[in-house]
Order: structure tokens, then sequence, then C-alpha cells
């Protein structure tokens, strides 16, 4: 049979991906005499109609031959995008759409919540579209943060050019279990939509046959678990659809967990959007306790085994503090060993679960869940691709990323001191090697197979590239990253990939020394550069709600429990700035790390602060140290200039406790009285540090 008369039998042009197959069809013959068709494309004799108007079926071989590609012969992408990328969606009880994610307050997200199996409480949730641009809180404007809105537009391009012929985003809901989502599909408006037949359908619409997935953070692990099961379709004959796939992308994809996985489902750690107005962190906590998308980007057993930071640490007084003891007991100082992390997880050293609301303290993980998240792992963390497909794995570097969190016990004092205790209390640790999500290790794990390409986004280098027009890139709009973008444009189109100061095919080195600044009291924490650019928690006046700005050159600010962290360049430090809120005492922590790794902790121990308090950190132009400026009464005027210790001064306490003292409404008699109190303390103490000399 010549193919060229099947193509006008079915009508249209046939892709190369039905090369070999057999088809069928009916002959509508309106003679006895032999078909035009038939005499003149099949030869005399194979087909008559023995009356009018009779129906034949013939079958034929598709050759290919007429569809062979002959120029811009490349392959249709197919996009898999990260957690929470994709919308989700419900139809009220007034049959109108309602977006529940993005939401658009802690309503939307309570409807998300999960069964303890992992199920939707509403199992009418459906997805539609990829976030190309945030549309929450306001519609999508110059106000929307940009997700894949670059990506999908350099997709276009190559359609438009006449490069592919398609590409499409398989959206999902990525509260599932990816590999349910590959065996089950996930729930669109017109119903049940499976991630091989989106592919499928690529394939067959393809110019090369073929198709290139390119995957972003969790779609990365979605991505495995399609090619996993397209092995085990081929090894026992079902589909050589695997064969189909030329090349895989995996974009900052936590193939093997990420360590910031853990305090965000324990705690709800970095949960919050829009200063908790949109999602605060006691529902982003109950969304992930049964959600099984969440538990798959938990660090896996090959983490634990592959990467050298223990991602939980723990620390306790030398007087056991009855708050972090049975954890050291149980664990030691670290979690080393996959076993004690998962009865770390599930709370087997004896916590119990804490109420809702009690964010400090963490929760004990579904075992039932896990052991799902776990089997999952056990199958895509040792699976292998083909020689035939070209694996290219990207990972960002060179923002402060969270390697690993510590338990330790705070000593609190709420109200007075009769009230003081030891208080579970937690603290980050970074590194930067990695995209302030996922970390490089698990984002380039497949690295040690000979057909794996490894490249890497210099986050820093991008970031300083944007200038005026600044947002910190980082995991979550990584495909902003033109240079990126232009990569898989050059993969698709098979051409050599281009590196410069951005996009690197070796290892970036760091050259910048980084400020860690971290501090626990009742003061704001605001950072700003020579610019006046800021970065810190802002709280208009009149409002219900506070929203964070990270305006400086890639730096970032989150708070924990009364915990406030702030990770800055040294070459974009100019001052930090403190308010006091409450009456209490701050230890300012400024931990100054090289690029070796090592680095130097200097820190303002115990100093008093009120509420009119405020105070300004620079550093010295001698010694580079940081020096703080305090004025207690908020009159403008620096009170004291202080240098850093590791031990409590009383003397310098007691002199600022003597100035707020007598800038407050206070009698003058009461206030000579306390002020001769302070004098004959502050005696006392010089007398007892010459004694000791």
């Amino acid at each position: 049979m010549q193919a060229s008369v099947l193509l006008i039998i079915v009508g249209g042009i046939l892709p190369q991906s039905l090369k070999g197959k057999t088809f069928t069809c009916d002959l509508l013959v309106d003679s006895s005499e032999e078909p035009p068709s038939v005499r003149n494309y099949f030869r005399p004799n194979i087909a008559r109609a023995n009356s009018f108007s009779t129906r034949i079926q013939i079958s034929a071989v598709f050759t290919g031959a007429t569809t062979a590609c002959t120029e811009n012969c490349f392959s249709n992408v197919l996009f898999l995008p990260g957690l929470e990328a994709s919308r989700l969606y419900k139809i009220k009880d007034n049959n109108t759409e309602d977006q529940l994610w993005e939401p658009n307050g802690n309503s939307d997200v309570e409807d998300l919540y999960l069964n303890i199996d992992g199920t939707s409480k509403n199992p009418n949730i459906y997805t539609r579209d990829i976030i190309k641009e945030t549309n929450t809180p306001v519609a999508t404007s110059s106000a929307g943060q940009n997700i894949y809105k670059s990506f999908s537009k350099s997709m276009d391009e190559l359609k438009s050019s006449k490069k592919i012929n398609e590409w499409k985003a398989y959206t999902y809901d990525w509260r599932q279990n990816v590999r349910d989502i590959v065996n089950n599909g996930t729930n669109y408006k017109e119903g049940i939509v499976l991630p091989v037949d989106t592919l499928r359908s690529l394939v067959n619409t393809s110019k090369s046959g073929k198709v290139t997935i390119v995957a972003h953070s969790n779609g990365g692990l979605l991505a495995k678990a399609l090619l996993k099961k397209l092995q085990d379709d081929k090894t026992s004959g079902v589909s050589d659809l695997l064969d189909k796939v030329d090349v895989l992308i995996l974009v900052a994809s936590p193939q093997i967990g990420t360590a910031s996985a853990v305090p965000a489902m324990l705690h709800g750690y970095k949960q919050a959007m829009l200063g908790g107005l949109l999602m605060d962190e006691v529902r982003a906590r109950e969304l992930g306790r049964n959600m099984q998308g969440a538990f798959g980007l938990l660090p896996s057993r090959e983490y634990i085994n592959r990467v050298s930071a223990s991602p939980i640490t723990f620390v306790d007084t030398i007087i056991p503090s009855d708050v972090t003891t049975k954890m050291v007991q149980n664990f030691g100082s670290a979690i080393n060993s996959y076993t004690e992390y998962k009865n770390f997880l599930f709370g087997n050293e004896g916590r119990t679960n804490p109420a809702i609301d009690q964010i400090k303290l963490p929760i004990n993980l579904s075992e039932d869940l896990f052991n799902q998240a776990e089997s999952l792992h056990n199958d895509i963390d040792i699976w292998t691709p083909p020689n035939s497909m070209r694996v290219i794995e990207v990972a960002g570097w060179g923002l402060s990323t969270v390697a690993s969190f510590e338990y330790y016990p705070r000593f609190d004092c709420p109200g007075s001191l009769q009230n003081c205790k030891y208080v579970l209390d937690e603290k980050p640790r970074f590194t930067i090697d990695g995209d302030k999500t996922v970390v490089v290790p698990s984002a380039q794990y497949m690295s040690f197979l000979n057909n794996t390409e490894k490249y890497w986004v210099d986050l820093p280098e991008h970031n300083a590239e944007l200038s005026l027009f600044r947002r910190n890139r980082e995991h979550k709009d990584i495909l902003e990253v033109n240079q990126l973008n232009n990569l898989i444009q050059s993969v698709v189109q098979k051409q050599a990939i281009t590196f410069d100061s951005v996009m690197k095919n070796t290892v970036p080195i760091n050259t910048s020394n980084y400020f860690r600044i971290s501090i626990h009291s009742p003061v704001t924490l605001d950072a700003y550069d020579s610019e006046g650019n800021h970065t810190g928690k802002v709280c208009p006046p009149n409002s219900d709600f506070c929203y964070i700005e990270e305006n400086i050159l890639n730096s970032s600010y989150f708070e924990f429990g009364e915990g406030k962290y702030i990770n800055i360049p040294e070459d974009q430090f100019n001052k930090i700035t403190l308010q006091g809120t409450d009456i209490g005492t701050f230890t300012y922590k400024s931990e100054k790390v090289l690029p070796d790794g090592t680095s130097t902790v200097l820190s303002f121990v115990d100093i008093p602060v009120t509420r009119q308090s405020q105070a300004e950190i620079t550093l010295n132009t001698t010694t580079q140290n940081p020096e703080l400026k305090l004025d207690m009464t908020g009159d403008g005027i620096t009170d004291f200039t202080l240098n850093p210790g590791v031990k409590f001064d009383p003397i310098v306490n007691l002199q600022i406790i003597k100035t707020t003292i007598n800038s407050l409404y206070v009698p003058p008699a009461k206030k000579n009285i306390f002020n001769n109190s302070i004098d004959s303390l502050i005696c006392d103490e010089i007398n007892t540090k010459k004694r000791n000399r």
C-alpha cells in the first residue's frame, strides 16, 4: 500500500510515531465496477463491490514515508510543574468556579484539607492551568509574581516559529502522591486525565516522533515516576512509549528530598503567604499534615545516606532541660541514620501531638503516609534512564538554603522572673549550595551516571544582573532566568549550550562573605543597603496584615517563633535597625561566614529594651565588626555605643536600665532612690571585677 492513499482515506497527515501501525477503514463503493481508488492504488482484484452503495473494509500498514520531516525536526515538549504551581478549583453551590489555589484566604486553604489516608475531603477539586503569574491577592498585573511566564513564552516562541509542533503543561493536583497521579491521573473539570495520555498526544504530533520532558521541582519526581512506569511497561511488552522520550531535563528537582521539608511539615515553617492573610502557618501545617505530595519531598533514605549535613540536630543544657532531653537521649546531637530519622518524624522519643495552633512544637507525622512516600522513593531513587535518553540536571546555586534544623532549649521568663522556664525552640542552619529550597546534591542526584549532564544556575550573579528590575530569583521562579530558558531551547533544537556567568557547566565558586543575623527578643529586625533597599517585615499602619520585603540583593528574611533571621551578603550590608515592641532584653547574633565555610560569631548579649528603644547596627570602618548605637528614650540621640561581647555585661546593663528609668515619668524622689541603688550595684560590680583580676 502506498502511504499517500492512507492519508487520503483518513483525511489528514499522520505523525511519524504511527509508523508501522496497521489501520482498517471502510470504503464506500457506489458501483459494481472496480473503484478508482482500488484500481489506481491497490491494484486490481483486491476489492470489488457486488452491488451499488456497498461498503468494504481494507487494512493497510503505514510506512511513514510521506510524512518524513525535513526541516526543524525537533521534539515536542511536555512540561511538568512543581508543587503548588498548578491552580486548583472547585464548583460552588451557585455553579460558579472558585479558585482555591492560589488561595484568597485561609478558608480556601481549609477547603484543600485532606483525610488521614491522604484523600481529599472535597473529592470534586480539579486543576486546569499552571501559574504563569500569581493572581492573588489581586488579579494578574504588575503586582503579580512571575513563576512560569517566561518559560511559557519561550515555549510559545518555539511553536510559533515552527521549530516544534506543540508543547503542553500537564497540570496536576500536587496534593497527591506522584505515583498515584501516574497510575490514576488527576482530576480536570472534564474528567480524569493521565500524564501518559498527554505524553502520547505529544508523541503523535511531534515532528521527530519523540518528546522532551522538562520538569521543575516536584515535577521531577512526577517525571521519574512516569518514566519508571513506562520502563516497566516496555519490559512487560505493554508499550514502547519510553523510547519516545528523547531528553529529560530536571530543573531544581528535589530528587531525594529536601531538608527544608522537615520544618515545613512539622511546623508550617516559612509557608505563610502575605503575612498569613492568604495562608498562615497553622493552616499550612494542617494542609501538609495529610498531603502525600508533601511527604514525597521529605529527605529519602538516599538523602540521609548521601548528604553530609544531618537534616535535624539537637542541643540540651548541661543540666537536663526536660525540653530536648529525650531527643538527645534517643538521637544524640544529630540524626545520623535512616532509622533515627524516621523515629524522630513519628515522635518515637515520646513527644505528643501539640494543639493545632502550637506551631513551635513539632507534630508527629503519619507512618502510613510516610511509608507510601518511602515506597515511591524506593522505586524512583534507583531508576536508571535508558542509554538512549539524554538526561540533564540543572541546580540553582548560591542562595542561603536550609541544610538542617536545630532543636534547643531556650530560657524564657514570660511576665516575671517567677515564671522562668525552658521552652523548646528551633533555628535553621544554612548552606549556599542551593536555591533557597533544594540543595544541589538532591537536584543533581543522578549525576553519577555516565549519560547525565549537570549544570548550575548562579542565582546571585543573575540577581545582580537584574539591577533596577530586581526581584531576587530563587527556587520557585528559577524558570524566569533567561539563560536557563535559553539552555532549554538549545537542547530542544539540538544546539550547543551557551555558558556564561549565570549558566555554568562547572561548580560555581563562592567569593562573598555572608552575614547570618538572628535575634530572639521583643524587637523588630530590618536591614538596609546603601541605596535604602529594605529587607524585613513591613506592617502598614491601620492594616490587619504584614508582609515580607526582600529588596536587598540576594537577601532573605523570615521568622520562626520568637526568632527573626536575616541572611545578607557582606557587600550589601549597610545597617540593621531594631525597634522595641515590649519590655525585655535582646541578644543580637551576627555570624560572618567566609567563602571557605568558616565563620565567626559576634553578639550583643541581653541588652535591655522597652517599646521606645531604638538601635542601629553598622560595621566599624576600622575593624569591620558590628557596632551598636542604642537610643533608649526614642528621642533620636544615641545613649550608648556598644561593641560586641560574648558574655552578659552587668555594668552596661545597669547603666542602660538607669537611663531608661530616668526617661520615664517617675517622681524625682523615686528616681533618686532608684539611681542610688543602681550606682551602688555598679560600684559593687566594679570592685568585684578588680578583686578577680
